[in-house]
Order: structure tokens, then sequence, then C-alpha cells
């Protein structure tokens, strides 16, 4: 086993039931599963607990107390958790394609780091959703003609921004998206001054860009389906997450990371 797969959750214990219902069914096992809980609720204790029971691999339940939304801490934690060489991230509201852990392990390379694609489903599927649905496949059928155009369309995007050198393409889905450990640590993980929504997924992708990664895209190929759910209308804190994106672009390693280079 040398793959982590590092699912962040907070009170959604549904969705959470749903989106690991989704990994009983990979179709490769050589996985352990972190969740990374940002201060949940018992309900989401009872159940990791409960699919921890069933589970033919590795869970690891780790929560850190709530101290509003800071994605980028929990993140973190979820990768100081893991015990293998290689990261994937997704989130506790995704549900993976039967082959979602098996491409982000057999399409990996050195020097790169992988982009994979989603789905967003529909209110009315996604509140019909149930474990027998999932076992099924079902919900791999709510892809459209007009949805796969969209995720060929980034992952050309993807190339061209590859081939060009920009250094703030491709795209990133922080729900699916991988690299290697000794790459998280030499960027020092995600930046916890990004509190607060928004921007986190995008500084690690620049900060991996300008420390000399590839961003490998399986946009068309790599997919989880995100279950609806309804969000902060505000994003609180984004703006101030666009200006210090902007302001600190350019480095490689942040300070307050997996490691806290700097007094908090």
């Amino acid at each position: 086993m040398d793959t982590s797969v590092i699912m962040t959750t907070y009170n959604k214990p549904r969705h959470l039931a749903l989106a690991l219902e989704g990994y009983l069914y990979q179709t490769d096992l050589a996985f352990e599963l972190v969740v990374a809980d940002d201060g949940s609720g018992p309900e989401t204790a009872e159940v990791v607990a409960a699919f921890r029971s069933r589970a033919p691999f590795p869970v690891i339940h780790a929560r850190r107390e709530h101290q509003g939304f800071r994605r980028a801490a929990v993140l973190n934690l979820g990768i100081r958790s893991s015990t293998t060489g290689y990261c994937v991230f997704t989130d506790g509201d995704c549900i993976p394609a039967k082959d979602f852990v098996e491409i982000h392990r057999t399409r990996r390379g050195c020097g790169c780091f992988l982009l994979g694609g989603y789905l967003r489903l529909a209110r009315e599927y996604s509140e019909s959703l149930t474990p027998e649905l999932i076992a099924a496949g079902d919900f791999v059928r709510q892809m459209t003609r007009k949805r796969r155009i969209e995720l060929w369309r980034r992952h050309l995007g993807a190339f061209f921004a590859q081939a060009a050198g920009v250094k703030d393409r491709p795209r990133i889905a922080g729900a699916n998206f991988s690299a290697w450990r000794c790459d998280l640590d030499a960027v020092n993980g995600y930046d916890e001054n990004l509190a607060g929504w928004g921007r986190e997924d995008s500084d690690i992708r620049t900060r991996f860009r300008y420390f000399g990664l590839r961003g490998r895209s399986a946009w068309t190929r790599c997919l989880v389906y995100h279950i609806h759910h309804e969000v902060d209308p505000s994003k609180a804190g984004v703006r101030a997450n666009i200006d210090y994106y902007y302001r600190t672009r350019g480095r490689t390693r942040c300070d307050n990371g997996l490691v806290k280079e700097q007094p908090q």
C-alpha cells in the first residue's frame, strides 16, 4: 500500500456516508483512507466508525476543533495523518468513479501532480441517492454529452497552459487531485494563512508550478460526482484570500503550512 486518499468533511454525515460508499467498489483497493474532519459533531464519527468496520482498507479519522472555515488547515491535518508516499485529495461530498484510485495510481509520475475532473449532481438526484444506487454505479449515468464536452475543454486548456509555461494554470479541482508526499513537504503543504473561502487549491497549484512540477491532466478520465448541497452565499473571506494569493504569488514554500515557520 503506497497511497492515501484524504477526504475533507464538516457536518455533512449523509453526504460523507454516500461518498465513502463509493470507495468499497474501487477497482484498486491498495490505499488507506483518511477522513480529515474540521470539527464535526458525533454523528460524523459514527459514520466513519461504521464504515471502518466494513472497509477492506485502513480508515483513519483525523479531527481538529472547528475554528471557522479553514480548509487549508484540515487538509494539512489529513496529510500529517497519512502514512504513505502519495496523497489523493477529495471532498466528503464527492462520490468517486470506480476507477478513481486506479487512475491516480497508474497515471502519476515523477515531477508531476495529477488533476482530475468532477461533475455536479442535480439537487433532485442528490436527494434520491442511496447506497444501493452507488453500489450499482447509477450516478455515472448523470454524465451528459454537454458535460463531457466541458471536461474536454478543461483538459485541452490544461495541455495548452502547460505548453505555454503559464504558472497559474492548469485549472485545479481540490476535490480531485493528487501529489507525492515529498513534493507536498517541499512546498510545506497548504497555506493556512488562507482562512475562509477560496484560493487554497490555486495557491498550492501555483507553488507546485514555481517549484518546477507539471500538472498532468486526467480531467476527462478520472472523475468524482459532487452531491448537491447549499453553500454560504457570502463566501466569507474570499476577497482577502484573492488579494493574499496575488500578493504572494511567485514563491514555492509557504510559512504557515505543514510546518510552522513563523510565529502565529
